[in-house]
């Protein structure tokens, strides 16, 4: 009944925003002195005696339309830094065509500065940063970018937005989904970045933050080439990672062609104690050397045509080839029972992943119709691997034990979404639809007495429709803002086999409606947003699994295909002035999966993982940062906190995961003369509680680099430090049932590196799909 009320209510809004395009509208495109788009402009019609009468705001192209306002006369375009634009309305005009603003100059300071875009401000439903013209435009890459965006912290190729984790990042409205693609954009190519951290129901109810790039615009034809050669060399192994990008316009078509080879070492050790209290109080003390080796070439070839003003089209296909893909783990243990001697216990483990060649198609189209903007994609995605285990398990005092397994694992996808976006009531609604077919086989297949084999298969179904509308708030002559509210509506099904039968029992359907809304505003020289959301976490396809994984002859690892999705209510307030942001959010997880164990019923020594749902954890967090420009110098400091209220019952006692987690991030920026760039960044965690765990070691990262450009910026070389305290740990208690494990490890994270990088007429137009079905991707 509620999915039939939701889709009759997105009906009449669809055919109200088409009976509004009917209506005389206005219309025209707002750029800046050097022709680049302004976006989230202020538009007013006024009247003869200047009193207020309607408004709007430019989307992201400039551009803005309106209905035509009676006894309109004047209109007025304004927009932070620059003069006011005042335009006369004749009684037949109803394109107005480019408006082109006026820069202002203002004293900051004491300071004279051209006063562009803003460096950090708040538009809509997000916090925009101005890259262009600014001293962000000399750092290198895009992912080097993102690291200094407020609210970001960037660790290796690892992104994270405070308190809401790893973000989706767009580049022109397409999703990113290989950080190659990131290490591919310049930065001096980026106009700005939009950083959405709760997103509302045009985005998947999984999406917990969203990044935003937004190119500048190129017509030059012809030729592009980048090349990037980079070797990264650790204390025990060497890294190599090459990229080779061609890029071709002429007449509204774009080919682009990218080969991207990798060869990745990882080393990790680590000591473990694993204490497990039953009728016995067993202990397990351990250490772990993992040495992990990847080989493999992500390539991408690509069709875009622009035909009209507004229209494009596109086809992107990457294929994945893995060369070498083996993993190696060696266990030395010591058992003691009571506190006496137990056993000695020495594991190997070899493991090879054998990859099919992975298939990716994105097709996609933007344009308009009349007053509506069309974004469809649609998505297909087809890969597999088997990976083959061949282990022995040495005992100084009882059995040896071999250990061998395969799991093969199939993966199929088809997905497709459509976004509409109207004018109606002097803003604009943006409706839609989306839907994704996933099929997954996971077999596990045993060759020891110690696991059992199984066949599972999961066919999944998602289906959502969603409603978002967006409009100015008007005061008096002025916009002072924006408000949006939103309704997504999301069906999940999924059907589960084994051995190729129907399991009922485990097959599940889930219906839930997620509303959003956001408002912002101005007031003074202090700009404002509050944002509430629901959002969900579907168990990944891993979690859902019924095999049993033999890990030592103390622990058993499996899935559980009984888990319900999360459900999370979001809370967020931002804050903008000046070179300052302040921004903290609430979330009141129902239904949280985490890794949980239990002891197995006969063998009470030994614990079985297995993840499970809790039935709530509330946290907070909050942040500021502060990123003035001190002439060279652009520094960006970020304090802040997350703070959970969880409690679990853990041998005999109940353990609380409330301590406040502080984190920071102080990055540099030096842009010094005759092309010479030097950063500085530093990273911060500290000790705290997260879901049942407990990080009792700060950890602090540094990072340097220092790149120099020649021939007009074509040539760029860079050298550069991570971790160079080698501080990066992995220190942890995690608290279970009758379980308790400590982890101290580390990893081979202090590298020296060298990057060379060539470009020739590198462009900046940049593929326009989007994932239609990313969600369902991450959960494979």
């Amino acid at each position: 009944m509620k999915a039939i009320r939701f889709c009759t209510l997105l009906a009449l809004l669809m055919m109200a925003g088409g009976m509004t395009m009917q209506a005389q509208n206005i219309s025209g495109k707002v750029v800046d002195e050097t022709n680049q788009f302004v976006p989230y402009a202020n538009v007013v019609q006024m009247s003869r005696d200047s009193a207020f009468l309607s408004g709007c705001v430019t989307d992201e192209s400039g551009a803005f339309q309106m209905k035509k306002a009676q006894n309109a006369a004047l209109l007025r375009v304004s927009f932070i830094g620059y003069k006011d634009k005042w335009l006369p309305l004749s009684g037949t005009q109803t394109n107005l065509g480019t408006i082109q603003l006026e820069r202002d100059a203002v004293s900051l300071n004491e300071v004279t500065v051209s006063a562009g875009l803003p460096e950090v401000y708040i538009k809509g439903d997000a916090q925009v940063t101005t890259i262009e013209n600014s001293i962000l435009a000399e750092v290198g890459a895009a992912d080097d970018v993102l690291g200094k965006i407020p609210g970001i912290v960037k660790n290796n190729d690892k992104l994270t937005v405070f308190g809401k984790g790893e973000p989706l990042i767009y580049i022109n409205g397409r999703q990113v989904r290989d950080h190659s693609e990131l290490e591919q954009l310049n930065a001096k190519d980026i106009q700005r970045v939009e950083l959405v951290t709760n997103p509302g129901a045009k985005y998947d109810a999984t999406v917990g933050a969203v990044v935003r790039i937004v190119t500048k615009k190129n017509p030059n034809e012809g030729l592009g080439v980048d090349v990037r050669s980079s070797v990264y060399q650790s204390a025990a192994n060497t890294d190599l990672r090459d990229i080779v990008s061609l890029n071709y316009r002429k007449k509204g078509w774009q080919l682009l062609a990218t080969v991207d080879y990798r060869d990745v070492t990882y080393l990790q050790h680590s000591s473990f104690i694993q204490e497990n209290k039953v009728e016995n109080d067993w202990i397990q003390q351990y250490t772990v050397k993992e040495n992990m080796r990847e080989a493999r070439v992500n390539s991408v070839f690509e069709a875009n045509y622009s035909f009209g003003n507004e229209n494009i089209v596109g086809i992107r296909y990457c294929p994945t080839f893995w060369a070498l893909m083996d993993d190696s783990i060696h266990i030395n243990s010591v058992v003691k029972m009571d506190g006496a001697y137990y056993d000695q216990l020495e594991s190997r483990q070899q493991l090879r992943y054998d990859y099919d060649m992975g298939h990716r198609v994105n097709a996609f189209y933007l344009g308009k119709l009349g007053n509506t903007s069309i974004d469809f994609n649609a998505d297909f995605l087809s890969n597999g691997q088997t990976n083959h285990s061949n282990g022995i398990e040495h005992s100084s005092e009882w059995d040896d034990r071999v250990i061998q397994w395969e799991n093969p694992v199939k993966n199929r996808l088809l997905a497709g979404k459509l976004t509409l976006s109207t004018p109606l009531f002097s803003g604009e609604i943006s409706y839609g639809g989306q839907a994704s077919f996933t099929s997954r086989r996971d077999d596990y297949i045993s060759h020891s007495e110690y696991a059992e084999t199984s066949f599972t298969q999961i066919k999944d179904r998602n289906l959502a429709a969603f409603v978002e509308y967006s409009r100015m708030v008007p005061f008096s002559e002025t916009v002072i803002g924006s408000f949006a509210v939103g309704c997504r509506y999301e069906h999940a099904a999924y059907d589960y086999y084994e051995q190729d039968q129907p399991i009922d029992g485990q097959s599940r359907k889930f219906d839930h409606v997620f509303p959003s809304a956001s408002l912002s505003m101005q007031i003074d020289k202090v700009q404002l947003m509050a944002s509430y959301s629901a959002k969900t976490s579907r168990p990944s396809y891993r979690d859902l699994r019924n095999s049993v994984e033999y890990i030592n002859r103390f622990t058993l690892q499996t899935g559980n295909s009984l888990l319900e999705p999360w459900l999370i209510h979001d809370f967020s307030l931002m804050a903008s002035w000046k070179f300052m942001q302040f921004s903290a959010g609430f979330q009141d997880a129902r239904n949280a999966i985490i890794e949980w164990a239990e002891p197995v019923e006969g063998s009470s020594y030994v614990s079985l993982l297995q993840p499970r749902n809790f039935d709530r954890i509330p946290q907070m967090w909050a942040m500021v940062s502060a990123s003035p420009t001190i002439g060279v110098w652009n520094p960006k400091l970020s304090v802040g906190f997350s703070k959970q209220w969880f409690s679990v019952e853990s041998q005999d006692e109940i353990v609380h995961f409330d301590k406040i987690t502080p984190f920071g991030s102080f990055s540099n920026i030096f842009v010094l003369p005759k092309d010479w760039t030097i950063n500085a960044d530093l990273y911060y965690s500290g000790k705290g509680h997260s879901g049942i765990s407990y990080r009792f070691k700060d950890a602090w990262v540094c990072n340097l680099s220092v790149q120099k450009a020649f021939f007009d910026k074509s040539l760029t070389v860079t050298l550069g430090i991570s971790d160079l305290f080698n501080q990066t740990s992995y220190c942890y208690e995690n608290y279970y049932s009758r379980l308790r494990i400590t982890k101290n490890g580390t990893d081979d994270s202090r590298e020296i590196y060298l990057t060379v990088r060539y470009r020739l007429k590198a462009k900046t137009s940049k593929y326009r799909g989007s994932l239609a079905g990313e969600e369902e991707r991450q959960r494979m």
